[in-house]
């Protein structure tokens, strides 16, 4: 989040940077300038943070798993000393799907969309849903 808004974590958790000003003063006294110094925002920890977080967002899978796990042999079930395996379902209906009901209403635009619109250039579709009460 931080990095798509260009600003370091730390001014998230409410760090504000430090800025100092300079008056300059003639012989007279009279102020002739001002120069403002501001602390950087970036430091070596926060490149990092946002390194960290590009790199946890790179390796995170639709389904919230981390994708080097998930195409590591060690969840391979062709490999007889796999250390972990992933099942789908809902732990309490283990053989039916979860229904993303957000999910479903965009499916079920589609259809009707391209129901009536066949011949339509699918290219740069994107499909926006909201949440609306009752």
């Amino acid at each position: 989040m931080a990095r798509d808004m260009g600003i370091a974590p730390r001014r998230l958790w409410g760090w504000e940077p430090t800025e100092v000003t300079k008056h300059h003063h003639d012989k007279n006294g009279r102020l002739t300038g001002s120069t403002t110094t501001r602390e950087p925002e970036f430091d070596v920890e926060q490149r990092e943070w946002l390194s960290a977080l590009a790199e946890l967002e790179a390796d995170t899978g639709q389904y919230g798993e981390w994708i080097s796990e998930a195409a590591s042999d060690d969840a391979d079930p062709n490999n007889k000393d796999r250390k972990y395996r992933y099942e789908a379902g809902a732990a309490d209906a283990p053989n039916l799907p979860i229904i993303n009901w957000a999910e479903y209403a965009v499916q079920r635009a589609q259809k009707r969309y391209y129901d009536k619109y066949p011949d339509a250039d699918r290219t740069g579709h994107m499909w926006i849903v909201r949440k609306v009460n009752n």
